[in-house]
């Protein structure tokens, strides 16, 4: 993980690191949000990432899921071949298109 730093001017303004801009793509004008979740950890996001956490109940269970991923990481198994099957019989004949919105 890296650790960038900025300082705040007298005006309460601050240049935000390059490797950050780059990361994020960032440009001259670009708008960026400040997020604040109720852990108290504050991240940027881009107006494109907004759009992809847009439903906030989707977002808070992916969430949910990636901290019990990290808290156990031993529990993560690939599926069976049996749990495959049946999971092919449950979406058996229905259409999906992965570039439409939930």
């Amino acid at each position: 993980m890296n650790k960038l730093t900025s300082t705040l001017t007298d005006r309460y303004q601050t240049t935000i690191p390059r490797e950050v801009r780059s990361f994020l793509n960032l440009d001259k004008g670009a708008q960026i949000q400040y997020v604040i979740e109720p852990s108290g950890k504050v991240y940027l996001q881009t107006e494109q990432e907004n759009e992809l956490n847009e439903d906030p109940v989707l977002y808070s269970f992916l969430q949910f899921i990636e901290k019990d991923m990290r808290k156990n990481p031993k529990q993560i198994q690939p599926l069976s071949k049996e749990m495959m099957k049946k999971v092919q019989q449950l979406v058996e004949g229905i259409d999906v298109d992965l570039d439409q919105p939930l």
